[in-house]
């Protein structure tokens, strides 16, 4: 039994999204504990409210100036709350005996709308005064400024604007020495400003594979629902990129709350897309939230006579809401994405991020609609953005994986379907080979019986007959065995003109037979250039037939014809390659039934080479055969 621990597939997939999670929310707290001073937050300090900026203006230009005492954090208003601007006075501490620095700074880490602080009455940020459009929105401020020394009771005002009354939001401050405030003023903007600038900034790439693979691939939908919803953050994150007076504040406001629901309501699109088999009704459903929220926050924020709170209340429950069920309903498909690529090694690391996303959304969500994670905490959406680019990545990796996967399989098995034809075809073809040989065998016992009949057979039969009815003559019966020797010489050769090119074979041919040319007292004429055998691309097997035909005809023209003399030819003419045998004899007969089967047997053999056979009386006298087959283009 072997002791390998197989980790289930479930147990790997929660074990990754506890682990990626575990690590971000460690990140956030920890960088959440680094933004938090060491020094002791004011809670309490001297403050009023007042209806406009001018009278603002006029209470810190007091130095003497106290106000009531205000308590912090300042959520909404609780009397007053026909008054939009608040007045903060912070009396500053002596300056320590111990501390020889003379930088302080006021660090307020989160608030609503526009804010501006000013020492003795100078602007420290902004330096023209609150404007229309919001300064740092909902993000760590701090500034810094030298303490006069030797100076009593200097201060430090702060005027807040809000939307309205019921949106006043600001939480408790910090005045310290600037040693104190600067780290976790830097790590607040770690998470704010600058972390949420890095994160839609690195999300970029991706946007842009995504537009490129939109407009490559066919199934556009995870591609096109990712862009959208990146393209939503961004909206959501222009005011980190725009100058504040480029725009109106609606014109931000518009963007910010369009963009976070366009984004919304695309996540559940790409989580559909993601699973890819199936798109519930449901999913579709927040396509039509997207279409008639649209115009609804268009016309609540620039309907006349509206406040600036009535304004951004109605868009911000849509948005709360959507941002709920949306995170219920992803959720529910990131399960669904896990089962179907339960073992994908992958796929566990795109749920741990987008799990990481619906995270972020409901904590979004839940900050800005109750007390539970307090609301003077900056936004997590850009982080959210991050967490959705990175899980849209691992899906793209993922998907090549899998293709490269599959290609692999359907290369084995291309290869293993090749190796079995390769092998079927071997079989086949030894199969072949030996179905060939034995017809070659066969065709072969057969032509030897054949020549054994006609030649050599034939004689000993003539002769044994001779025998029988007189007492043959000794120079007749020494002929006869002559002649049969010859023709058993003449098959020998026959079968040794396999490997023989044709006018090798022919010459042995000849030699073979001027034993009976010098017998008969017939000349033999031979007429063959062994030059022309590089041009006649004739294999053994043709060698032989043609050996074979030229072996018939010579014979038959010793035997019957009565000539005097025998022409062997072998020439090229024009684009015909001529093979001929004549002689000067009586030639051949002018009726069918004198033709015998030797014909019929040099026709085959012609035939087999390709070549045509024909036979003719010459002019002159005597007979012609000839093998014509056309010259091959060289």
């Amino acid at each position: 039994m072997s002791n390998e621990f197989v980790m289930r597939p479930w147990l790997r997939l929660l074990l990754i999204v506890l682990f990626v999670n575990a690590v971000l929310s460690a990140l956030y707290f920890g960088l959440r504990a680094l933004s938090q001073p060491a020094v002791a937050s004011l809670h309490q300090v001297q403050g009023m409210r007042v209806t406009d900026y001018a009278e603002a203006l006029k209470q810190h230009a007091d130095p003497s100036w106290a106000g009531t005492t205000l308590a912090l954090p300042i959520d909404t208003c609780q009397t007053d709350c026909d008054k939009k601007y608040v007045v903060l006075r912070v009396r500053l501490p002596p300056l320590p005996a111990t501390r020889s620095e003379l930088g302080w700074s006021v660090y307020v880490p989160f608030f609503n709308e526009d804010i501006q602080i000013l020492y003795q009455g100078r602007p420290l940020r902004p330096a023209g005064g609150l404007s229309a459009e919001s300064v740092d929105r909902h993000l760590p401020v701090t500034v810094s400024f030298p303490r006069e020394p030797g100076r009593a009771n200097d201060y430090v005002d702060i005027v807040l604007r809000a939307g309205s009354a019921h949106w006043q939001v600001m939480s408790a401050i910090y005045a310290a020495p600037t040693s104190d405030l600067l780290h976790p003023s830097i790590w607040a903007q770690v998470l704010g400003r600058r972390g949420h600038r890095a994160a839609v900034l690195m999300s970029l790439p991706f946007l842009a594979l995504a537009i490129g693979l939109a407009l490559r691939v066919r199934d556009r939908r995870l591609h096109g629902a990712f862009a959208l919803a990146v393209l939503g953050w961004i909206g959501t994150t222009i005011n980190l990129f725009l100058p504040p007076d480029l725009l109106d504040y609606r014109a931000f406001t518009w963007l910010y709350m369009v963009g976070a629901l366009l984004a919304v309501c695309m996540v559940p699109r790409f989580a559909d897309a993601l699973i890819s088999n199936d798109e519930p009704r449901f999913g579709r459903g927040f396509l039509w939230v997207l279409w008639l929220g649209l115009p609804i926050m268009t016309l609540v924020l620039y309907a006349p006579g509206l406040s600036r709170g009535t304004r951004v209340a109605l868009p911000s429950l849509i948005l709360q809401y959507t941002v709920m069920v949306a995170v219920l309903y992803v959720l529910w498909r990131f399960v669904r994405y896990a089962r179907i690529y339960l073992n994908d090694p992958i796929a566990p690391w795109v749920v741990a991020f987008l799990v990481a996303l619906c995270g972020v959304g409901l904590y979004d969500a839940l900050h800005s609609t109750s007390n539970l994670f307090g609301i003077w905490d900056v936004s997590l959406a850009p982080f959210g953005l991050l967490f959705l680019a990175i899980a849209y990545a691992l899906d793209v990796v993922r998907q090549v994986y899998r293709n490269h996967l599959l290609v692999q399989d359907h290369v084995r098995e291309l290869e293993a379907a090749v190796a079995a034809r390769e092998a079927s075809l071997q079989a086949q073809f030894a199969r072949m080979q030996a179905v060939e040989r034995s017809e070659v065998l066969g065709r072969e016992r057969r032509r030897i019986m054949q020549d054994m009949h006609d030649g050599v057979a034939g004689s000993l039969a003539s002769l044994l007959v001779t025998a029988r009815i007189k007492t043959p003559d000794v120079d007749e019966l020494l002929r006869a065995i002559a002649e049969s020797l010859n023709d058993l010489r003449l098959i020998v050769d026959a079968l040794g003109t396999e490997d023989d090119d044709l006018t090798l074979s022919l010459g042995r041919l000849r030699a073979r037979l001027e034993p009976a040319f010098k017998d008969s007292g017939i000349r033999l004429h031979w007429q063959i250039d062994p030059q022309l055998d590089a041009s006649l691309p004739f294999g053994p097997s043709a060698t032989l037939q043609i050996y074979r035909w030229v072996q018939e005809a010579v014979n038959n023209a010793i035997r019957h014809s009565g000539c005097k003399t025998i022409s062997v030819s072998l020439q090229v003419i024009a684009a015909h390659v001529i093979l001929s045998v004549s002689d000067d004899g009586h030639g051949l007969p002018t009726t069918v039934g004198h033709i015998g089967l030797g014909m019929a047997s040099m026709r085959e053999r012609a035939e087999a080479v390709g070549a045509r056979h024909e036979a003719g009386n010459l002019v002159s006298g005597g007979a012609s055969l000839q093998l014509i087959w056309s010259r091959p283009q060289q």
